[in-house]
């Protein structure tokens, strides 16, 4: 059996409930969900994927995060990897197809 979740109180579950109406991201309201499970039904990371749907590792990530950083942590996008370059900038705008 696993440890039982532990959620930092950064909000109370009126103001979770407040992010998850005025959200337009559905992948931040799946975060805030999970958070609002964990901190309204403290229980396994197992548990909580069973009844939401992800798994274990996900969330145990996603509240490590949350209590490290708060709930700026859930309102982050994606992140997008810079594609790679052969040329600089500078380079780029030099170049001309001839």
């Amino acid at each position: 059996m696993g440890k039982t979740l532990r959620v930092q109180s950064h909000l109370n579950l009126s103001e979770i409930d407040e992010y998850i109406r005025t959200c337009k991201n559905t992948s931040e309201v799946r975060r805030w969900m999970v958070i609002r499970h964990a901190l309204s039904e403290p229980s396994t990371s197992e548990a909580i994927s069973q009844h939401i749907g992800f798994s274990a590792g996900w969330i145990r990530q996603l509240i490590c995060t949350y209590n490290q950083e708060g709930p700026s942590a859930l309102r982050r996008p994606k992140r997008m990897k810079e594609p790679n370059a052969y040329l600089s900038k500078e380079a780029e705008k030099n170049f001309s197809f001839v």
